[in-house]
């Protein structure tokens, strides 16, 4: 090191007069003159000491104090350890109450003191208060040095440190300082490694055990050593094969029963977080297992629910009990759809062709095994992460705005886009039948829509037999079935008529009896012969805002335990089957009111077995999508044979997103039946208790996309139901099917207006023979003036276009809903007087051109 220069900086303080001496003595100057040497060291200390300002003087911009210091260290090292020990303390001093540990690692001090410290250990016997001070001085350096542990490593001072704690287990004085070192020299990986073969874990285990409330600061330090120790996989087969998995959790148990005022809370979690560590290797969660530790954990975690200050504990304990869960396999004989449609073609590499080419011995449910072996080798991956942090940055940025320009070249021949031509009547209608008022009817008769009437006739694929009556106590809704009424007849199914509210002036687009006749006429790919109460009633829109619900504290664990209680008690687990989507006779609950009834075999209904686990709780699984084996996330399915003032709880098992809107106060939609009889035909939002979790039932890599080690998600929710015999429908959204959408376009015929131009035209037949509707909605021309049509034709340059999902076995999208809503908007006419002032512009020789225009900004 350059020695530098005092004599150049200005001021005459006795500090810098002192550093200016000691600058002038070199290492055999101070050998000679040991007195003197100790006498400037030490009036150099006190001065730090006693003076605020000269602390501040030595680290301040532009001084060289501290490289004079330095520079005495690396000539002094253990040459004298009286004035080395000064000179530490000098910098004890200094760091400790000016925080410049950055200084000091910029000038190269950390790699000084492990030079020292190398030179030290080859003293016999090495200097106990050198290396105590040292030590601490490594300790307040280490974290602020981002190359720490490989200076560490290549200078050897590992096993220098090692080695003093093994020689000095009862000098807690000594140890405190060299576990601080241990714990800063574990955080690089390769340094973990490197302290497991030499023994670095065992060590630490003769430290932390056995049970005492003696020293509980020395060994709040060894436990965050050892756990610094234990990320690597490595050290963590060697704790497992060492046994000290047991060890851990004896050791947990003995602080958790004796810890009753919770003062050494940061012990107890240092013991978990240890065993969190080891987890992460699967030998660990055997062994685990093995220890009891589920049961252990869960008995401590569920006394410590009840205290605000161990949320610590039982996050950490909730955390390992999850990881060590054994994978389940979901209650399901494949994961493709319950229902299956044949395609016409199936393209070779498309995802249908992939989910059917499977051999019949594969399963697609859960793979051979659920864990994803760890790689064997660790790395050193220091300062990696944040090469990858800086080389990440904004990559998920779009810099490049000319990407996000959308290309106006031709994708089709403009011949091929004439045939759409008939699309868009309303470019060459002539309007001259549409002139007065008394003539807006017979515009009806130029839209392709058959009307209501028409409809009745139309042969239906599903025999649903005539006007529906309705029921209610068996649970289901066929048609020619009553809805829980008293003194029902018991032949043939033939009930008392079930009363349905009048809901016409409140639901101006629905009707019951046309509802039935468009659901004759929907081709579904499940033959349904069941209509869902919500559908036929229809239900009132809210007219105020939904609230958010407010979830209570701790709700969210206290579930994940009673989940981790199955595998603790199975004996209390039922585990029956009472419904079944894959079973022919399904529903399979036949008993009296000990089970409640699941049925979702109507239009948008998608839940596919129903098991009870408890008296009151079910695990409900989703159908997937037809020719899918995934997309379960939204539901819809109806419950009956409830108990009034019971509570009971549903868990949705094989949900896909990794979180959800009901994690942040969204609520489930329940539809009452009863309700709806006493004139409520309303979803409303309930349910409390409500969670969205990761639970411990393993997807497989066929039906996650060929990635391994996924799992699915819970949504759990609790209900208490207000009516006997009642009959509640459960959803994520409100339903909107198909069969609803096409009664709707139905009714809007009816209330359309002479100002309002409506068409409806059939776009394409889908795969399962159903129309596919387009609507054209504008206003009519006020005349049948040239000027009054051409102004018409010139606003249909500025159009809007609505486009949703609707399919018969799935329910429609949140935007399909929207649109019923806001229908009626569309319908409001457009004033076109201030389009022109001219009247007598007639540009009838721009008619066709007009049209054209229109078919060539179809092509872009």
């Amino acid at each position: 090191m350059n020695k530098p220069k005092m004599a150049s900086e200005k001021g005459n303080s006795s500090l810098l007069t002192l550093l200016d001496q000691i600058e002038r003595m070199n290492g055999e100057a101070m050998l000679r003159d040991t007195e003197m040497a100790r006498h400037v060291t030490a009036k150099i200390l006190h001065l730090i000491q006693t003076q605020e300002k000269s602390g501040r003087e030595i680290m301040s911009k532009g001084s060289s104090g501290m490289e004079v210091i330095l520079a005495s260290l690396e000539n002094v090292t253990v040459l004298n350890p009286s004035i080395t020990l000064m000179l530490f303390f000098c910098w004890l001093m200094v760091i400790g109450r000016g925080h410049r540990v950055e200084v000091f690692v910029s000038k190269g001090g950390t790699g000084i003191l492990f030079q020292i410290l190398i030179a030290a250990s080859k003293e016999s016997p090495p200097s106990m208060e050198l290396m105590l001070h040292l030590h601490s001085l490594l300790a307040k350096v280490g974290p602020k040095d981002r190359r720490f542990g490989m200076k560490a490593r290549l200078s050897g001072a590992l096993n220098v440190t090692v080695s003093l704690i093994r020689q000095n287990l009862q000098n807690t004085k000594l140890l405190l300082p060299c576990l601080h070192v241990l714990r800063v020299y574990s955080s690089n990986s390769v340094n973990a490694m490197s302290l497991g073969k030499i023994e670095g874990v065992e060590l630490m285990f003769k430290i932390i055990g056995p049970y005492s409330k003696k020293n509980t600061t020395l060994l709040k330090v060894a436990l965050d050593a050892l756990g610094a120790l234990l990320k690597s996989k490595t050290n963590a087969r060697r704790a497992v094969d060492g046994g000290y998995v047991a060890v851990l959790l004896s050791l947990y148990q003995d602080w958790h029963r004796n810890d009753t005022r919770c003062r050494h809370i940061l012990i107890r979690k240092g013991l978990l977080v240890c065993l969190r560590n080891i987890t992460n290797i699967k030998l660990g969660r055997k062994a685990f297992i093995d220890a009891d530790g589920m049961r252990i954990l869960h008995n401590s975690s569920t006394e410590c629910l009840p205290v605000r200050t161990l949320d610590p504990l039982v996050n950490t304990s909730s955390l390992i009990m999850r990881k060590c869960f054994p994978k389940n396999r979901l209650p399901l004989p494949t994961m493709k759809s319950a229902f299956h449609f044949q395609l016409p073609h199936i393209p070779a590499g498309g995802p249908v062709a992939q989910l059917y080419s499977h051999p019949p011995g594969v399963d697609d449910v859960v793979d051979d095994s659920d864990d994803n072996e760890e790689a064997e080798a660790d790395t050193d991956t220091e300062n990696d992460e944040d090469e990858k942090d800086n080389y990440m940055l904004n990559d998920d940025i779009e810099t490049d705005l000319n990407k996000l320009y959308p290309k106006r070249s031709l994708c089709r021949p403009f011949e091929e886009l004439k045939v759409y031509e008939r699309f868009f009547l309303e470019l060459s209608e002539d309007f001259q039948v549409i002139i007065s008022d008394e003539d807006c009817n017979s515009t009806k008769g130029h839209e392709t829509r058959p009307s209501s009437s028409a409809l009745k006739h139309i042969q239906s694929p599903l025999l649903l037999g005539g006007i529906p009556t309705l029921r209610v106590g068996s649970g289901g809704s066929n048609f020619g079935s009553d809805c829980g009424s008293e003194g029902a007849d018991e032949e043939g199914g033939e009930g008392a008529v079930l009363e349905v509210p009048d809901t016409a002036r409140l639901l101006p687009l629905h009707n019951p009896d046309l509802y039935v006749e468009m659901v004759k006429e929907t081709c579904s790919v499940p033959r349904y012969a069941e209509v869902a109460y919500p559908d036929y009633f229809g239900h009132v829109a809210p007219t105020f805002k939904e609230p958010l619900l407010e979830r209570l504290y701790g709700v969210q664990r206290s579930k994940i335990f009673q989940d981790i209680e199955r595998l603790i008690h199975p004996n209390d687990i039922l585990d029956k089957v009472v419904y079944d989507l894959d079973i022919p006779n399904c529903p399979l609950v036949k008993d009296e009111g000990e089970s409640l009834k699941f049925n979702s075999q109507f239009e948008s209904g998608n839940l596919r077995k129903a098991i009870q686990v408890r008296k009151y709780e079910y695990d409900l699984v989703l159908n997937a999508d037809i020719n899918s084996n995934h997309y379960h996330q939204w539901f819809y399915f109806e419950v009956s044979g409830m108990r009034v003032g019971v509570t009971y709880r549903f868990n949705i098992i094989n949900c896909e997103k990794s979180n959800s809107q009901f994690n942040y106060g969204m609520q489930v939609l329940m539809y009452s039946v009863q309700e709806a009889i006493s004139g409520r035909p309303c979803w409303v939002r309930t349910g409390t208790d409500i969670c969205y979790y990761k639970n411990y039932f393993a997807r497989s890599s066929i039906a996650a996309g060929g990635q391994k080690g996924k799992s699915y998600y819970t949504l759990t929710f609790s209900m208490s139901f207000s009516h006997k015999d009642d009959v509640c429908y459960f959803a994520y959204h409100y339903p909107y099917t198909f069969s609803t959408l096409k009664m709707h376009l139905s009714k809007l015929e009816d209330l359309r207006t002479p100002q309002i131009y409506l068409r409806q035209d059939v776009l394409c037949e889908t795969l399962g023979g159903n129309h596919c509707p387009l609507l054209t909605i504008t206003a009519m021309p006020e005349s049948k003036s040239s000027n009054h049509i051409y102004q018409f034709r010139k606003q249909l340059h500025q159009h809007t276009t609505l486009s949703c999902t609707s399919i018969p076995a799935k329910t429609v999208s949140p935007s399909t809903y929207v649109m019923e809503e806001d229908e009626p908007s569309f319908l409001e006419a457009i004033d076109y007087s201030a389009e022109s002032n001219d009247e007598d512009a007639e540009p009838e020789n721009e008619l066709a051109d007009e049209a054209q225009e229109n078919l060539d900004q179809l092509s872009d």
